[in-house]
């Protein structure tokens, strides 16, 4: 008989806390998949947006700091060609730090070398995106009015911000 409640005492326990192991995944991998989505929705609300604003033959500038956007310029540049038959025509790249560790100047050679579009030189654009980049202290918008605002003559752009991108399109 106590053979059968010390059993009945560890499988209970062994239960018990594979339980509550299952439980803490999947609150942890939930949240993970909330973000996800969430993150999936709001790329496709800038693709689509993207795709009505502009045509086949639109030229379109993307503006971003490869160190904190690589991916973002990827994906989109792909979504769009892929989707909707458009590409990015050109990029305009800050980097706003001096002294890059190891990881991020792999990460800014590596852009440089997979990057096919040209870089920006005063061409004529129909739609300019410009990625918020993940170092909050550094505002990729300013800097981009600052240096292009009347060489591209923004004022006769609209704006629009979607999901702390922003969209200048005619």
């Amino acid at each position: 008989l106590k053979i059968d409640i010390k059993k009945n005492i560890l499988y209970t326990l062994s239960l018990f806390i594979f339980l509550l192991i299952t439980i803490n995944l999947y609150i942890i991998t939930f949240k993970d998949a909330v973000l996800f989505a969430k993150t999936g929705v709001e790329t496709k609300s800038l693709i689509n947006f993207i795709n009505n604003k502009t045509n086949n033959n639109s030229n379109i500038l993307v503006v971003l700091s490869p160190n904190d956007n690589m991916e973002q310029y990827f994906s989109l540049n792909i979504y769009l060609n892929y989707i909707y038959n458009k590409k990015i025509r050109y990029y305009a790249d800050f980097n706003f730090k001096k002294n890059f560790s190891n990881a991020e100047n792999i990460i800014s050679n590596n852009f440089y070398k997979m990057v096919k579009e040209e870089k920006y030189q005063n061409q004529i654009v129909d739609c300019i995106i410009v990625f918020s980049a993940y170092n909050f202290d550094i505002n990729l918008e300013n800097m981009f009015v600052k240096k292009f605002y009347n060489i591209i003559r923004l004022n006769k752009f609209r704006r629009k911000e979607i999901n702390g991108n922003t969209i200048y399109y005619k």
